[in-house]
């Protein structure tokens, strides 16, 4: 009895894999294939970005002020929303960037050179000022390139100051 019962639990497994699981997965993906994607309205995005970028400076002004573990969370939390929102990321590469690689990030115009910043166009200058740019790790060990804002380094200087 003993090995009928391995004898059926084998041939279950092996059934199950290629009758029942495949086929359920073949469904999945279907059905996924014609679902209408909903995107968001820009409005509403404008309105979600104004809200974070008052919420950061208004966090970072209140942990200057008062070193306060609950405001130093919110601040963490709408720095994050609003990286992953910027760069539209997945939230696990986002999260993923440590605050050693944060530091050692190099500034594009110390390390441009002469000649490729002389083809850059105006806004694309005006953008190497801007932005900043920090590389984390994302799915199979590949580099995530996450541009930052002033706002948003502001608020993660102000979080690394305030850590302890």
């Amino acid at each position: 009895m003993k090995r009928e019962s391995n004898d059926f639990l084998q041939l279950h497994s092996t059934d199950w894999a290629h009758l029942i699981s495949s086929v359920a997965l073949a469904t999945l993906k279907t059905n996924k294939f014609n679902k209408p994607m909903a995107l968001p309205v820009t409005k509403d995005l404008v309105t979600l970005k104004k809200y974070l970028d008052e919420q950061m400076e208004n966090l970072t002004n209140q942990l200057l002020g008062s070193k306060d573990s609950k405001i130093w969370k919110s601040l963490a939390e709408v720095t994050l929303t609003r990286v992953i929102l910027f760069n539209k990321r997945r939230s696990s590469e986002v999260a993923k960037l440590l605050s050693t690689i944060y530091k050692k990030r190099s500034s594009w115009t110390q390390s441009m050179n002469e000649e490729i910043s002389s083809g850059l166009k105006p806004v694309e200058k005006l953008l190497l000022k801007r932005l900043q740019l920090v590389e984390t790790q994302g799915k199979q060990n590949k580099k995530c390139p996450i541009l930052l804002t002033e706002l948003m380094v502001a608020a993660i200087d102000t979080l690394e100051k305030n850590q302890s």
